[in-house]
């Protein structure tokens, strides 16, 4: 990979993916801060600092 080439994200902004969860801490009663793995180790977000993420639950 060259240094211009442009990154690629591992979010889609016109679907969902499936993201593992790591880790849910909760800050206070209505509030809870959620972690995610990303596809690979070297993965990155590809979404700009201060940008919101929609999330969607899919229970059994």
């Amino acid at each position: 990979m060259d240094v211009y080439d442009p990154v690629v994200g591992s979010i889609d902004t016109e679907s969902f993916k499936e993201f593992k969860l790591v880790k849910r801490t909760q800050l206070n009663h209505n509030v809870a801060k959620f972690r995610f793995a990303l596809p690979t180790p070297t993965s990155v977000l590809g979404h700009g600092i201060g940008q919101c993420i929609s999330c969607s639950l899919l229970q059994n």
